[in-house]
């Protein structure tokens, strides 16, 4: 959760921001991204647990056990990563919103890719996103893909 061991939330400097010039994500210090109105910055957000811990919506990416962390942003971008220390192992989760309508990026996306750099780790993901939500299984048993009214899509996919 991003709420702290304390019951505070974090503070807004405590936040990383990725975005792609239309919209953007706010990326707590434990790995939940808390504020993402989609598909435009003055859209309803999709995820918004920065105002409502309980009720906003979050997509956090943390590992079970404790961790420290360590965030910065690769040289010359706006793509964020924080990396994530346990005892075993080493996991990084990056971040990034491309502008959308190029070749490479037709549509708007937010990226959240995780690399264990070294061990192993049990993570925890909680995607709740909230808003108009309607949820459509698909045949992949370890996919899922979630269509907020709003269009946008999160897919996600284990292996």
């Amino acid at each position: 959760m991003s709420v702290t061991e304390s019951g505070a939330y974090p503070p807004i400097e405590a936040y990383g921001v990725v975005g792609n010039l239309e919209t953007c994500a706010l990326v707590a210090p434990n790995g939940s991204v808390d504020w993402f109105p989609f598909p435009h910055l003055e859209s309803s957000s999709i995820l918004a647990a920065i105002l409502d811990a309980e009720c906003g919506g979050r997509f956090r990416i943390t590992p079970a056990d404790s961790f420290e962390t360590d965030r910065r942003y690769v040289d010359d971008t706006n793509v964020l990563e924080t990396t994530f220390q346990t005892d075993g192992a080493t996991v990084t989760v990056t971040d990034f919103l491309p502008p959308a309508g190029r070749v490479a990026h037709p549509k708007k996306v937010l990226y959240r890719k995780v690399t264990c750099m070294d061990g192993t780790v049990d993570l925890e993901v909680e995607l709740d996103p909230q808003y108009d939500m309607e949820t459509k299984p698909t045949p992949d048993s370890d996919s899922a893909d979630i269509d907020p009214r709003t269009d946008a899509k999160s897919h996600a996919t284990t292996r």
